[in-house]
């Protein structure tokens, strides 16, 4: 996850997130999560990309934005219980319906998972 994140930070701004800036127009980073560097001896890491105080939000819209640009599926209120794998790439998810208890296969070229219930799956 961490070495994909520089990478990762520079699609989702590309897709428009409005991360803030430094004066050398760099984006702004801060501490979170009570990183240390040097095993504690160095003070707090500063790593954490941010859009004000509302990168949540601002990801949120951003990815919603895209989600809709591209006919993206939702299927609300599902619980993923396992990843489909092939040749070590994510193809679906294996879900519950939150409504029947129903269980469903979904198979997908790209699928996103968010921290709440929802599933997010472009076909």
């Amino acid at each position: 996850m961490c070495r994909e994140a520089p990478a990762t930070v520079i699609e989702l701004e590309h897709f428009g997130v409005p991360f803030s800036r430094n004066a050398d127009g760099t984006i702004y980073q801060r501490a979170f999560g009570g990183q240390s560097l040097d095993f504690g001896k160095g003070g707090q890491a500063v790593r954490c990309c941010a859009a004000a105080d509302r990168t949540g939000h601002a990801l949120l819209h951003t990815m919603m934005g895209q989600a809709l640009k591209y006919n993206c599926t939702f299927f609300v209120e599902y619980f993923a219980m396992d990843l489909i794998m092939e040749n070590g790439e994510c193809r679906g998810v294996m879900a519950m319906c939150l409504e029947d208890g129903s269980i469903h296969r979904f198979r997908a070229h790209h699928v996103i998972l968010a921290t709440g219930v929802s599933i997010y799956i472009s076909s």
